[in-house]
């Protein structure tokens, strides 16, 4: 190694060596390595009630209450939150141990994302819990993401914990998101009705079928490419929100395109759904037959109890195909 080479890994060195110093604790505090971080939150963790998420400038964005109607997002109108994101981010800090004690000088503070979080250029989150704990989650990526930086808002000392934590600061962040999921092989028709009058029918002859036929197609036409229907008849698969509000009196307007799903087992699921602006909303609702079993009537309740009430913005590319006509699957002539 020439000498030019030795300056310059020295510098490196000297530089790596005052960053970690910045970093390191700068009082004398005595290692909390190893203990957990929010005790108080390991004893209290069954009867949390209340989660907020406060962001830059001081603004909280999200609220989310539980209670005897579950968990529910304030700023969405109440519509139910993920409790399984709650429970992994509340548990992870529940559980979370001190990997090492971080800076404790404010002007270092931003590196971490733990600035205090009334400044408006803070780049952390303030999760509070039950108006009572209180934590600025900072850096969330640290080592691949299984370590989170923090600090307590009335202490100086940040720290390195052992967490994964998800911590979104909008509230689409926090809902439950899927609003329904039917496989397309559980699919047997879906009729698309414009308010023109215009219907687009697809249909599958068996549940063997692994394509959907499409009905109608116009004398000396043909499809655009065979199976150009099955992104329609998948509509209902893994079909979450991007955002959701209270329908005003709960139902859509006469302008509405309908689109009915019917499954082989006799579901049906019809969707509604019109512009507003350039949004395009949705509701849905289900139906059993008369006498079904048990399993079809439990799935046709369980897609009421999360839809009614509601009318939803979804994914464009989902959108897209509750409202195709004909001309949309034809080739050009």
């Amino acid at each position: 190694m020439n000498l030019r080479s030795l300056v310059i890994a020295a510098g490196l060195l000297a530089c790596l060596a005052i960053a970690s110093l910045l970093l390191a604790p700068n009082d004398s505090a005595n290692s909390t390595s190893g203990e957990l971080f929010m005790p108080e939150l390991a004893a209290r963790l069954n009867d949390v009630r209340q989660l907020s998420i406060t962001e830059a400038g001081g603004n909280t964005t999200v609220v989310i209450l539980g209670g005897d109607a579950g968990w529910r997002v304030s700023e969405a109108d109440g519509y139910p939150a993920d409790v399984s994101k709650l429970r992994s981010n509340l548990s992870a800090l529940a559980q979370a141990e001190v990997q090492e004690q971080k800076t404790a000088r404010p002007e270092l503070y931003s590196r971490l994302g733990v600035a205090d979080i009334g400044s408006p250029d803070a780049s952390g989150v303030l999760l509070r819990i039950d108006n009572e704990l209180a934590v600025i989650v900072g850096d969330t990526d640290v080592a691949g993401g299984k370590s989170a930086y923090v600090r307590r808002p009335e202490e100086q000392s940040s720290y390195q914990i052992c967490a994964e934590l998800s911590l979104g600061s909008e509230p689409r962040d926090w809902l439950n998101r899927r609003i329904v999921d039917i496989p397309a092989s559980d699919i047997r028709s879906v009729a698309i009705t414009h308010p023109d009058g215009e219907t687009l029918r697809l249909f599958k002859p068996s549940a063997e079928s692994a394509e959907f036929e499409v009905a109608g197609i116009p004398e000396g036409r043909e499809l655009t490419y065979a199976g150009v229907g099955n992104s329609i008849g998948a509509a209902l698969s893994r079909l979450d929100l991007d955002s959701v509000a209270s329908a005003s009196d709960g139902t859509a307007p006469d302008t509405a395109v309908v689109t009915r799903f019917e499954t082989f087992a006799g579901l049906t699921v019809v969707a509604r759904s019109w512009r507003t602006g350039e949004d395009l909303l949705f509701t849905f609702t289900a139906t059993a037959p008369d006498g079904a079993e048990t399993d079809l009537q439990d799935q046709a309740d369980a897609i009421n109890a999360t839809a009614k009430g509601w009318q939803y913005a979804i994914p464009d590319f989902k959108a897209d195909q509750f409202v195709k006509r004909i001309s949309d699957l034809l080739a050009a002539t």
